[in-house]
């Protein structure tokens, strides 16, 4: 298995390139995290969280997130890809992983984040990223089971979550809430 700290994957979908998020991707990923969707605001459980909460209304701002993303990075506590729309070549948002042995009490648990602007929260957009996780993040990671966040009133995510193979799942630390997992 190849660690993604020693080197960060490229990956390549139907609409999307992901690569390990850079500096100069603030200017396009304030938009995402500007006027943060259901989808962002439900990453950021347990997060890192800025002068303005979780989101960013500067590029300043982003450029701190972007910062303190790429220090975990290379503490290797969790890898953070920039999403890019492959037709624009814009930074549209970001997909995170980590696994570590004991996070869940049933195995080696992986959290997955996925943060996308209001335009990009659908079906099609959701099931690629999530199919990318199914597919390379397991082995990549050695999880044994993915868990990733879905808010109740976020109906296409949680359509998206479920369409995939995650089910609802009851964490045993009572404030964590609303959390989805699938097993490899």
């Amino acid at each position: 298995m190849r660690n993604p700290y020693d080197q960060c994957p490229v990956y390549e979908t139907e609409h999307f390139r992901l690569r390990l998020v850079k500096a100069k991707d603030a200017a396009d990923l304030l938009e995402c995290y500007k006027n943060p969707t259901l989808g962002v605001q439900g990453s950021a459980a347990n997060c890192f969280v800025g002068p303005g909460g979780y989101g960013s209304q500067t590029k300043r701002e982003m450029r701190m997130f972007i910062r303190s993303w790429q220090k975990a990075y290379r503490n290797h506590q969790f890898v953070r890809w920039c999403i890019i729309d492959r037709q624009s070549g814009k930074a549209i948002g970001t997909m995170e992983m980590f696994a570590a042995p004991g996070f869940l009490p049933e195995g080696t648990g992986g959290v997955l984040r996925i943060d996308l602007p209001a335009p990009y929260e659908s079906d099609v957009y959701l099931a690629e990223l999530l199919q990318l996780a199914i597919e390379r993040f397991y082995t990549l990671f050695g999880a044994d089971m993915i868990v990733t966040k879905g808010l109740p009133e976020d109906t296409v995510r949680l359509r998206a979550l479920t369409a995939a193979g995650f089910a609802p799942y009851d964490w045993p630390d009572p404030s964590r809430t609303d959390y989805y997992i699938r097993s490899a």
